[in-house]
């Protein structure tokens, strides 16, 4: 609310001290895209809280964001009417560390959730290969496509944003086996392999080069370690269940919880409808805490238990990519 606040006073501070100004006019093409900018983020942040990609608090941050750095900021890349789209791109960067310093510290040394040790040993080989090397061409065409600097850090964090996407939410609507057949698995290598040998025949005079084996051996080795902590977050880093006394404030729940008649239910749908109309805010304060353990008490709740997001420090990881994109002008990945 205060970031929303302080640029609503600039804002409306320069407005005012234009208008009072007789050789100077308001550029009401600048406010109107920087309008429509913010609602396309609040409009994109909401979705993603939707879609439980992020908290609620996160999505209102970067619609905060947003309005904060001004569209003057954007020099080198712009985007029309949607400049905030680099605060995203740029808060991947972090991300993209975070995830690789994870992924060392939790799945080297817990062999309870495999690990890089599973995703490098001889029957992942081919499967990493083909999927790092269908990957990273969409992450080429995107970033043609968006007009950022196409370079090892840049492919690496958009293929990680495809990663994720895709994890979070298509991958999971293949089952996963049907009649003991690893239905998924088979299915993500033969559409990898297609989509490797069409590439291979549109490019091969590229491919065929010391420059691609090079960047692509960096992109395999970064891609695994990636691949290796997004495939298993939800089951690891993002979610845990926790009995509802033992709550405490500012746990953000994964959980719907609607009232039916007397009685309190966890909500499964994840519907638009359902999350609108929840009994309790996402992040919990100690008064919905007090109130939750009093209707367990009263024995009301039909779950003694809830699912909760693990900290994933988005908010600190937004705020250095905000530092990024005004560093930066755009893309930071444009300066390397």
């Amino acid at each position: 609310m205060l970031a929303l606040l302080i640029s609503l006073f600039f804002y409306l501070g320069n407005i005012l001290y234009i208008a009072h100004s007789p050789s100077l006019s308001i550029d009401w093409m600048y406010l109107i895209e920087m309008i429509v900018n913010s609602l396309i983020a609040l409009a994109l942040g909401f979705s993603l809280w939707i879609m439980n990609f992020w908290s609620a608090g996160d999505s209102k941050l970067f619609f905060a964001y947003s309005l904060m750095i001004p569209l003057s900021v954007y020099g080198i890349d712009r985007i029309p009417y949607f400049e905030s789209f680099y605060l995203i791109f740029n808060s991947f960067i972090p991300f993209l560390f975070y995830a690789i310093f994870i992924t060392v510290r939790e799945k080297i040394v817990d062999v309870k959730y495999g690990g890089i040790r599973e995703e490098f040993t001889q029957d992942k080989i081919v499967e990493n290969i083909a999927y790092t090397f269908a990957i990273t061409w969409f992450a080429d065409m995107i970033l043609v496509w968006l007009g950022i600097a196409n370079n090892i850090l840049s492919v690496v964090i958009t293929t990680s944003l495809i990663m994720y996407v895709l994890n979070r939410f298509i991958i999971d609507l293949i089952p996963e086996s049907f009649h003991d057949v690893p239905l998924r698995k088979i299915s993500l290598i033969v559409i990898a392999v297609i989509i490797s040998v069409f590439r291979f025949y549109l490019e091969k005079d590229r491919i065929l080069t010391f420059e691609f084996a090079y960047t692509f051996m960096i992109y395999y080795i970064i891609v695994g370690t990636v691949k290796s902590y997004v495939k298993s977050e939800a089951k690891v880093f993002y979610t845990k269940k926790v009995h509802v006394l033992n709550l405490i404030r500012g746990n953000v729940l994964a959980d719907t919880i609607l009232k039916k008649d007397d009685r309190y239910i966890v909500d499964k749908s994840n519907s638009v409808t359902a999350k609108l109309n929840a009994e309790f805010p996402s992040e919990l304060g100690q008064d919905e805490i007090n109130r939750m353990a009093k209707l367990f008490k009263q024995k009301k709740l039909d779950f003694s238990s809830v699912l909760i997001h693990k900290t994933m420090p988005f908010a600190p990881l937004m705020f250095i990519g905000a530092l990024l994109t005004i560093f930066a002008k755009g893309a930071f990945t444009a300066l390397i």
